[in-house]
């Protein structure tokens, strides 16, 4: 007997919708064209997924040549005003 997703159920597998197997995954869409809410909902969660990936990739991005020079341009900058002090 088919039973359709609730709205709990999506607030449940939003976060882990790749997770579903494909009965699961028609059931979860079929909830998201008949609710607005709910597409609202996993529409934001996957805007916020998006975003921390972003933030994610661009910590990665920053070698560790790229930190060991601010490091010591911050410490040749502070020598100096130690200097002039």
């Amino acid at each position: 007997m088919f039973k359709m997703f609730s709205c709990k159920d999506i607030s449940k597998a939003t976060c882990h919708s790749d997770d579903l197997n494909l009965a699961e995954k028609l059931n979860y869409k079929m909830h998201l064209l008949i609710c607005g809410n709910c597409r609202k909902y996993a529409h934001g969660i996957e805007v916020i997924g998006e975003k921390f990936t972003e933030v994610l990739k661009k910590k990665r991005n920053i070698s560790s040549e790229k930190i060991t020079q601010l490091e010591n341009r911050i410490l040749e900058s502070i020598k100096k005003n130690n200097e002039s002090e």
